[in-house]
């Protein structure tokens, strides 16, 4: 979502011509998305009916989605760009998505309130979870990283308020995660360095231990 929301608020400006998402997982997930910027931006397609309380900055939209999927993006697209530049602080969802031939109901089935949060939090207005930051790997990367990046996610969750980086390699990670509150790096040769604010605080971890290492860090910390 946090790209989707970058990428829609410079289109929807007229600023660049060019879709590129750098992804932590297979690239092939990335086609979907660059065509429908492309449709959404060549077409000027409104999505959703809205209501707009501009005193409050708040707002009301209701859909009905052919698909989990373009509900996201729709959404993503439509209020990012509001949110971004501080005129709404909060948007409510309602309506309907399809899946598997049938309507479901955004608000009863939750995911309403999962992407309010998400857009929140994409947006950099509200946070309810870690951020997490990922390079989409390269020739450097020498170990599983979209397999690490789902590890680290699944053990740091529950936090909030943090940022936790992974990256494929010690040439550019670093300098790629300077945001971080900490960062998981790959050394090559089954090893992992460990960062908090940018500095490296355990050098040749094994693979195996470099998640639990990174998790009693953050706790002894407090974060």
């Amino acid at each position: 979502m946090c790209s989707c929301v970058g990428i829609s608020a410079l289109l929807s400006e007229g600023i660049g011509n060019t879709v590129r998402v750098s992804l932590t997982e297979d690239p092939v997930n990335e086609i979907s998305v660059g065509r429908y910027l492309e449709e959404r931006y060549e077409e000027k397609i409104v999505s959703s009916l809205t209501s707009v309380n501009i005193e409050e900055k708040r707002a009301e939209a209701v859909y009905d989605s052919p698909s989990r999927e373009r509900l996201l993006l729709d959404f993503a697209c439509d209020f990012g760009k509001q949110l971004l530049d501080k005129e709404l602080d909060e948007v409510k969802i309602s309506g309907t998505y399809h899946e598997n031939g049938k309507a479901v109901d955004i608000v009863e089935s939750g995911i309403g309130e999962y992407l309010e949060d998400e857009l929140l939090q994409a947006t950099r207005r509200r946070f309810y979870k870690p951020e997490y930051i990922a390079c989409p790997g390269c020739g450097r990367t020498m170990y599983n990283l979209q397999e690490a990046f789902e590890q680290v996610k699944e053990r740091t969750i529950h936090l909030k308020n943090v940022v936790i980086a992974v990256m494929g390699c010690i040439v550019n990670g670093p300098g790629e995660m300077a945001d971080a509150d900490w960062g998981y790096v790959g050394e090559g040769n089954g090893k992992v360095s460990i960062y908090h604010k940018k500095n490296p605080v355990l050098r040749h971890v094994p693979e195996a231990e470099a998640v639990d290492r990174l998790v009693e860090l953050i706790e002894a910390e407090g974060d």
